[in-house]
């Protein structure tokens, strides 16, 4: 990527070694993304959190014709509003571009408002619901993503503090986490 205030002409494609890999992260709020973009990053995916839905087909391209970045995961989430009706038209496009794989984190509600009542962080969509009503209503918007998704990892028995994995492999079409004491219960393509 450019140094911000400069800009770096049009990469010519590179042929695709089958290297070249997108992860999408998303799911509900307090399930994890973020701790599992971080694993990511450690494992050398360039990462970013809470790129525009309408950037991301643009920031496939770029990661398909650089020479510096071969991996890249990706937030995206229920701060995305409205413009998460269009999700799968543009990861249809993406998947064009780019071997793409969308992982979609998720947890019992009772496991979602314990995280929210340790973090004290307010739920993105609660302004005026109790965090179990947001929790609910944020489920019901992203099922149309939950049901593209090509993973499904439920992190309910990942404390707020060990959300993070040691270890966060991305194969053809599975993740496998490796955590101190625990297991996911769930790690299964939708069916």
């Amino acid at each position: 990527m450019p140094k911000k205030g400069t800009t770096r002409a049009a990469s010519p494609k590179k042929k695709s070694d089958g290297k070249d890999r997108l992860v999408i992260l998303t799911g509900l709020s307090g399930s994890g993304k973020l701790s599992a973009l971080k694993a990511f990053e450690d494992l050398g995916f360039y990462s970013v959190d809470n790129l525009p839905l309408e950037l991301v087909p643009r920031f496939a391209d770029l990661v398909r014709q650089s020479h510096e970045i071969d991996r890249a995961a990706l937030v995206v989430d229920v701060r995305e509003g409205m413009k998460l009706d269009a999700f799968p038209a543009i990861l249809k496009e993406v998947r064009e571009v780019l071997d793409t794989r969308v992982v979609f984190l998720e947890a019992t509600d009772e496991v979602l408002l314990r995280r929210f009542s340790e973090t004290r962080r307010p739920h993105p969509l609660g302004r005026n619901d109790t965090v179990l009503q947001s929790i609910q209503r944020e489920r019901k918007r992203l099922d149309h993503i939950r049901n593209v998704a090509d993973v499904i990892l439920d992190t309910t028995k990942f404390n707020v503090r060990m959300v993070c994995p040691r270890r966060l492999t991305l194969s053809s079409m599975c993740v496998s986490c490796r955590i101190r004491t625990s297991s996911p219960s769930s790690a299964r393509k939708p069916g």
